[in-house]
């Protein structure tokens, strides 16, 4: 029995740490992109704005739903004034 569970944590684990190290190679291409001009980095960050802003709207009722309401929130303003500049173009 206790080695099914190690098995189980270890697979959760490694499953967690390829998503997380996939996000971590999209944030480096981002980077990269952003730095170059593309307008794709911004309209994905500004994606990936919209949806924290929804998921910690979702759940208002502790205080660290409110800090990433703020944060995501400026992040999306940050990325629709940055699809104004010319720079993106």
């Amino acid at each position: 029995m206790e080695n099914g569970l190690i098995g189980l944590l270890g697979g959760m684990g490694l499953f967690a740490g390829l998503i997380l190290l996939g996000c971590g190679v999209l944030a480096i291409f981002m980077a990269k992109g952003a730095f170059k001009g593309q307008k794709w980095t911004v309209i994905l960050s500004l994606i990936f704005a919209a949806l924290g802003f929804l998921s910690a709207l979702a759940h208002t009722g502790n205080s660290g739903d409110l800090f990433g309401l703020v944060i995501n929130g400026f992040t999306g303003y940050c990325a629709i004034r940055c699809l104004k500049s010319s720079y993106y173009k």
